[in-house]
């Protein structure tokens, strides 16, 4: 079967989980048998496509555009993606964000569902009304709707008018495991608590503020490290002046996966407390360098962690400082979070999840009648 994904993503993202799914999809189904793949780039912006294999990937990168000029280089994708498909064909197109017109109109389409936030949670982001609208025309017209966990298909039907047989659901897979440097020096001077990835609106960083900021054993023992996004914003570090905390126990740190393995393999906890995820790789991440994980009990999140972390409501501070402490003050608990998050991660891969893909792309053939392009 020949598989080709779409540029829309590869447009707008240098780095993100949206794209790292896509490209490391596509870089494990070419490797299988039967199966051909290209990523329609285009003129993309993206990083994580200079590591793709020869032939995967039909287009090339540009230095980082000023943030008005991406919609004229998603609409010059487009074009040259029609342009392509025209002359050598796909069996089925992967779309790999939202829009209200097919990219390729008449052939098979599948489309990926990460969460239903903006439906959810509208006064988190701006524009919601219009990315809503534009989200459910993409989904209702797809031939096939993959969703990457239950929570998320359960969101997906409650929410939009479609026949649960067009969807599915294929869990992602995580890849700081690569990293992994046992023994190397630890990137921090003291204990600390990891944070990672973006803080505002649901990510719920002030419950974690003030879950922290209420222990003085647990903030006098361990710094609170935030790796990633922007530095602490005024209003934050206002909110931790009123909690009491001094600015030097929270720390702001970024760089690439090889630095992001060390601050997890070296962390006493993980800190997840996010109000909604549609599936949660850090958590995995975590496990997957031996680093004990704290997580909200919210959304997808226990079907990611199962038995593997110590869990809390995200909207209680004091159930989120008694978690911690519950892991902090326990080496038993510490260790025997360690021992199950490794066996929980074997249930996750990028293969696993190419795998089950493929699955989709086969039925949907099947189902619709379409001869693969070769088989």
């Amino acid at each position: 079967m020949r598989i080709a994904f779409d540029p829309q993503i590869f447009s707008l993202q240098q780095y993100g989980g949206i794209s790292r799914y896509f490209f490391e999809t596509a870089a494990h189904l070419v490797r299988m048998q039967g199966v051909e793949a290209h990523i329609l780039a285009g003129a993309h912006q993206n990083g994580y496509l200079a590591a793709a294999a020869p032939g995967l990937v039909a287009g090339v990168r540009l230095p980082p555009l000023p943030e008005p000029c991406r919609p004229l280089l998603m609409r010059a994708n487009r074009l040259l993606a029609r342009h392509w498909l025209a002359r050598h064909g796909a069996d089925i197109v992967h779309e790999t964000y939202y829009s209200s017109t097919a990219t390729a109109p008449g052939t098979a389409t599948v489309i990926t569902v990460l969460d239903m936030i903006h439906e959810k949670f509208p006064h988190f982001a701006s524009g919601t009304e219009k990315v809503v609208s534009i989200k459910r025309q993409a989904i209702q017209r797809a031939d096939h709707v993959i969703c990457i966990s239950q929570n998320t298909r359960r969101d997906l039907l409650q929410l939009i008018d479609i026949e649960p047989s067009k969807t599915s659901v294929v869990g992602l897979g995580f890849s700081l495991q690569t990293y992994s440097a046992p023994g190397a020096t630890p990137p921090f001077p003291e204990p600390y608590i990891l944070f990672v990835g973006k803080r505002g609106s649901y990510k719920n960083f002030d419950t974690l503020l003030k879950a922290y900021a209420a222990s003085t054993r647990i903030n006098r023992s361990h710094a609170l490290v935030c790796f990633g996004d922007a530095p602490f914003s005024a209003d934050e570090l206002a909110l931790a002046r009123n909690l009491g905390l001094p600015q030097e126990r929270l720390q702001h740190r970024g760089g690439g996966d090889a630095i992001l393995a060390a601050y997890y393999s070296h962390a006493a906890l993980f800190v997840y407390p996010s109000r909604y995820e549609g599936f949660g790789i850090p958590p995995l991440e975590a496990m997957s360098l031996d680093c004990p994980v704290v997580c909200s009990n919210a959304a997808s999140l226990p079907e990611v962690v199962g038995e593997a972390a110590q869990t809390f409501d995200p909207d209680d501070a004091d159930a989120l400082r008694a978690a911690m402490a519950a892991v902090l003050d326990s080496p038993d608990t510490a260790e025997r979070l360690r021992q199950l998050g490794r066996e929980r991660v074997r249930l996750f891969s990028w293969d696993n999840c190419a795998r089950q893909t493929r699955s989709v792309y086969a039925s949907l053939l099947q189902e619709t009648g379409r001869s693969p392009a070769f088989s």
